[in-house]
């Protein structure tokens, strides 16, 4: 009676867990899918090549920052030039080589996703606009 138990146990476990297995995979599907989908035609894609000092976020920390907290800064700024932002994301290239001025680029893109009636605002402050993000972004989940 205890191994019919313990077998059972068994079977039950192995097969609970192989269709947690397919519904993650399957879920992971939907989503890529739905993230590509989910740019609208009034929707647009817009990026910032952050410089060694001339940004409009410009802010002088105590500490050096994390990522999350100059994307917080980022969308706060944007936010106060009242620009209406959907979701931002952020992304930095290693090992990256860059002069000393302070109109060299540092590496770091942001990209944020607005209605097309933010582009000439976003354009005056230096954005521009792409077709699709890189992969490797960070997603800001701050609200």
């Amino acid at each position: 009676m205890k191994k019919l138990f313990f077998i059972t146990l068994v079977l039950s476990c192995l097969f609970t867990f192989g269709k947690c297995n397919k519904k993650k995979k399957c879920s992971k599907k939907k989503a890529n899918t739905e993230a590509s989908a989910k740019l609208s035609s009034s929707e647009v894609w817009m990026q910032y090549d952050e410089k060694k000092c001339e940004n409009p976020w410009q802010f002088n920390w105590f500490q050096k920052p994390t990522q999350e907290q100059i994307l917080g800064a980022v969308k706060g700024n944007l936010l106060g030039k009242e620009i209406a932002i959907l979701e931002i994301k952020s992304s930095t290239e290693k090992d990256f080589i860059s002069c000393e001025a302070c109109t060299c680029p540092n590496g770091t893109h942001y990209f944020v996703q607005v209605n097309k009636s933010e582009i000439e605002k976003l354009k005056a402050l230096k954005f521009y606009e792409i077709k699709e993000i890189p992969k490797d972004v960070v997603i800001d989940n701050t609200k």
